[in-house]
This record gives structure tokens, sequence and C-alpha cells, in this order.
């Protein structure tokens, strides 16, 4: 996506978000609006939680409940393994 798009997103994202929980019943949600070009990720995050998993995860504070991660560009390899461990360090 490029600024423009993932900007638009950002704004309209945390309404979905909190719908989204709701509806699936969960705890929490993340969603990761990715620019390949910057090779940066915008997390989305609502529920409970999920501040302070993402402060143990990224040692980064979310904004609005959204935070920038710069070089992160992957779930699989890099979103999940940190908030994997952000949940760990949490429950500890």
């Amino acid at each position: 996506m490029n600024p423009d798009e993932l900007s638009e997103l950002c704004t309209r994202m945390p309404a979905y978000l909190e719908k989204a929980a709701e509806q699936q019943k969960v705890d929490m949600i993340f969603m990761m609006l990715t620019s390949i070009i910057d090779e940066s990720t915008i997390l989305l995050c609502y529920g409970k939680n999920c501040e302070k998993i993402v402060q143990y995860a990224f040692t980064k504070q979310l904004t609005d409940g959204k935070v920038e991660l710069p070089g992160v560009v992957s779930r699989k390899k890099q979103l999940v393994p940190a908030l994997m461990t952000g949940i760990q360090m949490m429950m500890q």
C-alpha cells in the first residue's frame, strides 16, 4: 500500500477492530498495515492488554491504538514471535 492509502486506513480501522473483536468474542485484535516500499508496518491494536503486549514486544508505546514498526514486514517471522514474547513477559 502507498502512504496515502495506509493513512486513510489508519483512521477508519479502529472502529472495525472493535466491532470484529466483539463479534469474534476475542480479548484483543491486531492488524498489520504494511508498506513494502518503506519496509515498515503500522500495527493497529484493540483490546485488553494489547498496549502492554506491544510495549514488551517492541519497546514502543501505542498512540491512538497504533504503533509504527520500521523494518517489520513479516507476520510469521517478525510480528507473531515478538507478540508471543510480549505475552509471555506480561504473564510473568
